[in-house]
């Protein structure tokens, strides 16, 4: 159904102060992720679900647009 994601959102692999750490700036450190090597599994899995859902959404435009001019 239109605006229902088709999968959720990948769950972070580790507890909630390392899913923290890890937004403000592990993932952009080597070190850090070479401690935490789920984060990179994540990191994929989660690129790769908000790609199809960005395709999706870009495949349901016309549902978005009024069913008698689409506009």
């Amino acid at each position: 159904m239109y605006g229902e994601p088709d999968e959720p959102e990948p769950e972070f692999p580790y507890p909630s102060n390392v899913e923290d750490e890890y937004y403000e700036g592990g993932r952009d450190d080597p070190i850090w992720l070479a401690a935490h090597p789920l984060a990179i599994d994540y990191d994929a899995k989660w690129i790769a679900w908000d790609d199809n859902r960005q395709e999706k959404y870009e495949k349901e435009q016309n549902l978005r647009h009024c069913p008698y001019c689409r506009c």
